[in-house]
C-alpha cells in the first residue's frame, strides 16, 4: 500500500486572493519577501505573517516562467494559475478537484454540494488520520475556503448555488501548465482528449 502524505490545510490562511498572491510573486521576484508579511497585513502583523507564509508557499510551487506569465497575463488567466498554485501547495484541493469535481462533468453532472464535499472528507479520513483531529470549526473553515476559491477562480458560479462552470483556457496557459505535467490540467477539469495533446 502506497504511504499517503499527510494533507496540509493552511490555505485556510487566505482564499485565492489574486491581488495579494500577484503582490507576493513581485516581492518575491524583486528580492523583497522579507517585506511581504507588512506588505500583506494591512498594519496586522500577526495577519500578515499567516497570509504571507501561506502565499509564499503557493508562489514557490510556480516555475520563474509561470511567474513572468502569471505578472503579465490577464485577471482570468492570473485566476486560474493562483488556483493551480494553490493545488500544487495543497494535495487536499487537487484530490478533491480530480476526484469529485471533474468526476462530475464526465457524466454531466454540473451542481456540486456540501454532501458531496462531506463524503469527501470522510473518505479521505481513512487513508490520512490527521482529518480525524480537525474539530468541527476547523472542517467548516476548510469547506467554506474551498468553495470560496472556487468561486473566485471561475470553477463555479457562486459559492451558495455551486454549478460547475465551463473552463476556457487559453493555449498559452495550458502550455505553462502542462510545462510541469500534462496531468496538472485535470485540476482546472479539462478533458482526457484535451489534455492528451500536450502528452
Amino acid at each position: 500500500m502506497i504511504e499517503e502524505k499527510p494533507y496540509s490545510f493552511g490555505f485556510t490562511a487566505a482564499s485565492l486572493r489574486t491581488k495579494e498572491f500577484r503582490t507576493t510573486i513581485e516581492m518575491i521576484t524583486a528580492g523583497k519577501q522579507d517585506q511581504l508579511a507588512s506588505a500583506l497585513g494591512g498594519g496586522k502583523s500577526t495577519t500578515g505573517k499567516r497570509m504571507a507564509l501561506e502565499l509564499t508557499k503557493r508562489a514557490q510551487q510556480l516555475s520563474p516562467e509561470q511567474m513572468e506569465y502569471f505578472l503579465n497575463t490577464g485577471l482570468d488567466e492570473q485566476n486560474a494559475m493562483a488556483f493551480y498554485a494553490v493545488c500544487k501547495a495543497h494535495h487536499f484541493i487537487r484530490d478533491f478537484m480530480i476526484e469529485v469535481v471533474r468526476e462530475k462533468t464526465f457524466v454531466y453532472d454540473t451542481v456540486l454540494t456540501e454532501g458531496e464535499f462531506i463524503t469527501f472528507l470522510r473518505t479521505k479520513a481513512e487513508l490520512h488520520p490527521e482529518i480525524e483531529s480537525l474539530a468541527d470549526s476547523t472542517r467548516q473553515k476548510i469547506r467554506q475556503v474551498t468553495f470560496n476559491m472556487m468561486a473566485e477562480s471561475g470553477l463555479i458560479d457562486n459559492r451558495n448555488d455551486k454549478n460547475i462552470a465551463p473552463q476556457f483556457l487559453g493555449p498559452e496557459l495550458r502550455a505553462q501548465i502542462a510545462a510541469d505535467h500534462p496531468s496538472w490540467l485535470k485540476v482546472l477539469l479539462l478533458s482526457d482528449a484535451e489534455i492528451k495533446e500536450y502528452q
